[in-house]
């Protein structure tokens, strides 16, 4: 998806959740401050970012909703 950043496959529940702007639960990486989301296809669907409170976020979203 994104070359040297770790990745991580997302679900479409949780990649519904990002799209609102809201944040998962996903267990972190163990290198990088930053991964890769993306789909069962392989499609990047979001940058995301560890937040305050453990769960993580999207810097960058690729998987708007109408």
């Amino acid at each position: 998806a994104v070359a040297g950043m770790p990745t991580r496959t997302v679900n479409e529940s949780e990649i519904n959740e990002l799209a609102y702007g809201r944040t998962i639960e996903i267990e972190p990486p163990e290198t990088g401050e930053e991964i890769a989301a993306v789909d069962a296809a392989g499609s990047l669907v979001s940058i995301l970012a560890a937040r305050s409170d453990g769960r993580w976020g999207s810097v960058k979203n690729f998987c708007g909703r109408q």
